[in-house]
């Protein structure tokens, strides 16, 4: 078979066919270049139509029916409730709100009376149901007595919530907020179910304006957060976009097992981040690499390894054989390691030596099969790209402390799943109700969210403690 390009190299060195040939050595060239673009965009596509949520940011419930933990769980034991599992089975109360006692009348062998036979035991049974609901209005009657010496007309105080001649309480206005805010149901919905259950139904403005009134109550929850997030030892970051008022937001999310807070940016970077509780955090900060927590946060960092682990199954799994070996070799480092922070809470330290060395050594590989780009014909400004897995090899040598931070500090996890749990819901929010029409109302949503967030995770009843924020002023969820 003959080799093309050393034919053309042999066709050019004559100078009369050099000349002759020069248009078709010219459209083989670009022949040539169109080839190896379309390549490269068939490559993409290809891997493309091969992501799924192990390998990619795409979520679980993309994968259909065939869908796979990303990362392992421990194997083995039995289904359901485990062992010192509290359980939540319907238990009888000792003293139920309503009593149905019956006796029997007669026997049923022979018909006897048994009205004056006193009984040998008695048979409990309770059902738990709900009464039949409907608004309760109480009516704040005040009179006003003239002076008889001096005429002056005085009139008895009216309760300091008490504003309007009618208007909705506590219990309506916290229902609602939790209903549109929480549960994310859209307004008109909100409007519509307080119309089935109650009978009354509520506009949707004063839908939106309880959501307002909710979040301007919890000024004093927010700043407790705040102040727990910053004396917090590890906190969980992550954004994602969100649609206000016509154009692209951000939520941001600073999370711990127990407390939660949300805010809205125009911005997703350090912008962002100067402005909001961030900026006081002292202790490890966990996130997916993002480069502005590096750039404001000067204290230790945690990647998300779970991240990690998706981007190099990936190029594992390319149609390319380049990155299978040495990318897959590190998921299971890793993995390792995840297995051996599960069993014993870290790492044992000749383990940790083992791993960290099999990990260089197969970033080394990684080297070798990606080398450094050559810069092609200055056709445009800036270095080379590196591609995909050049830069994921750079991001794994310069960040290694963070990725293996997990591995010697129990406190700090092997993902970043408490922040990317916290930030789910929001994204059914938008997929329900679309977007935001004004960024006070996205905002007003994010305080919202961060004080039932914290309640729920504090085990408190979230309607309860909405409706004390909005009785009780300067009331807060934390001890400040």
């Amino acid at each position: 078979m003959i080799d093309l390009d050393a034919y053309i190299l042999c066709l050019k060195a004559q100078p009369d066919l050099a000349e002759a040939l020069a248009p078709l050595f010219e459209h083989i060239e670009q022949q040539a270049r169109r080839i190896h673009a379309l390549e490269v965009q068939v490559a993409d596509l290809t891997a493309r139509l091969a992501q799924n949520s192990t390998n990619s940011h795409r979520p679980p419930s993309s994968d259909g029916y065939a869908k796979a933990p990303a990362i392992p769980r421990p194997q083995g034991g039995r289904r359901g409730g485990q062992s010192g599992h509290p359980g939540r089975a319907l238990m009888q109360v000792a003293r139920p709100d309503v009593l149905d006692h019956v006796r029997p009348d007669t026997c049923t062998g022979c018909g006897a009376a048994l009205a004056e036979v006193a009984p040998e035991r008695t048979l409990r049974r309770q059902v738990f149901d709900l009464p039949e609901p409907r608004l309760v209005v109480r009516e704040y009657r005040r009179e006003v007595c003239r002076c008889p010496g001096c005429g002056n007309r005085t009139t008895a105080p009216f309760p300091a919530h008490v504003t309007a001649p009618a208007q909705y309480g506590a219990g309506v206005t916290a229902l609602a907020t939790l209903l549109h805010s929480d549960y994310h149901v859209p307004v008109a919905k909100v409007s519509r179910l307080f119309g089935d259950l109650f009978g009354h139904r509520l506009s949707e403005a004063t839908v939106e304006t309880a959501t307002r009134r909710s979040a301007a109550a919890m000024d004093a929850t927010t700043a407790a957060i705040e102040a727990h997030l910053a004396q917090a030892a590890v906190v969980h970051v992550d954004e994602t976009g969100l649609r206000a008022a016509g154009r692209l937001h951000w939520l941001h999310v600073l999370s711990t097992p127990t407390v939660s807070r949300y805010h809205v940016h125009r911005r997703r970077g350090s912008q962002a981040h100067e402005t909001s509780a961030l900026s006081r955090v002292s202790g490890c900060l966990v996130h997916d690499c993002w480069s502005s927590y590096f750039a404001l946060h000067d204290g230790a960092h945690g990647l998300c390894n779970a991240h990690l682990v998706r981007e190099l199954r990936a190029l594992a799994e390319a149609p390319s054989s380049l990155d299978a070996a040495w990318a897959g070799g590190l998921v299971e480092v890793l993995l390792d390691a995840h297995r051996y922070k599960v069993t014993h809470g870290t790492v044992p330290p000749a383990a940790y030596r083992a791993l960290k060395q099999q990990y260089f050594a197969l970033l080394r590989e990684g080297l070798d099969a990606n080398p450094r780009p050559v810069a092609a014909a200055p056709r445009r400004r800036g270095r080379p790209r590196r591609g995909k897995a050049r830069s994921l090899i750079r991001r794994l040598v310069l960040h290694h402390a963070s990725v293996w931070r997990f591995a010697h500090e129990s406190a700090v996890p092997f993902t970043n799943n408490q922040a990317e749990r916290d930030l789910r819901m929001s994204k059914v929010k938008q997929k329900v109700n679309g977007g935001f029409r004004t960024e006070a109302g996205a905002v007003a949503f994010a305080v919202v969210l961060g004080f039932c967030s914290t309640a729920r995770k504090q085990g408190l009843s979230v309607l309860a403690e909405l409706r004390r924020a909005l009785q009780e002023p300067n009331y807060s969820l934390l001890p400040t």
